[in-house]
């Protein structure tokens, strides 16, 4: 079963979050690289050879945003944050 992003227009806040979200390109290039696998914030940089701290700002974004999931997992170095997709539509 597919799992699809409902809007409510009456949740100012939510669209507002989402529109934030999706006004960058490189945000947009993170949705699509999260389509086909789930990556890691330090692999998300790389693939869009763009510094990991901006990275890292665009996935919480996105986060806030309820477009994708993320979870701690034991890293090299302490922990890493690996990102997933959270809708299908």
């Amino acid at each position: 079963m597919a799992n699809i992003l409902e809007l409510n227009l009456e949740d100012e806040e939510q669209l507002c979050r989402l529109g934030a979200a999706l006004s960058s390109p490189a945000r947009i290039q993170i949705l699509k690289q999260l389509y086909q696998n789930s990556y890691n914030v330090a692999e998300i940089a790389e693939k869009l050879q763009i510094p990991a701290s901006s990275a890292a700002l665009y996935v919480r974004s996105l986060e806030n945003a309820g477009l994708i999931n993320t979870r701690l997992q034991p890293g090299s170095r302490g922990s890493m944050k690996i990102c997933s997709r959270k809708n299908d539509q």
